[in-house]
């Protein structure tokens, strides 16, 4: 599957969980942008793309092989990134 065939959600104002609207707003999410796991350690390649859209700022993160990042680094920046997902999924528009 290639990136353009990916499937994209969009979420909006009360569409957002209130857990993930806190971590926002607390500056908790919007602090980890970047790119976080190496995409040639697994297969098939587990991706995630998060963009938030904020007043004043664009906030990009990237999520690679999610577990095997965590198995491999107990990463708390990574634990943090993975919630926003997984609580967005709950939520499925």
């Amino acid at each position: 599957m290639r990136p353009k065939n990916l499937p994209v959600r969009t979420w909006r104002g009360t569409g957002v969980p209130v857990e993930v609207r806190t971590s926002i707003n607390n500056k908790v999410i919007p602090d980890r942008g970047g790119i976080y796991g190496d995409k040639d350690v697994g297969y098939p390649v587990e991706y995630e793309r998060l963009r938030l859209v904020l007043t004043g700022d664009v906030v990009g993160i990237e999520a690679f092989d999610h577990g095997i990042t965590l198995f491999m680094t107990e990463d708390e920046k990574v634990k943090c990134i993975r919630r926003v997902p997984c609580k967005l999924d709950e939520r499925k528009e």
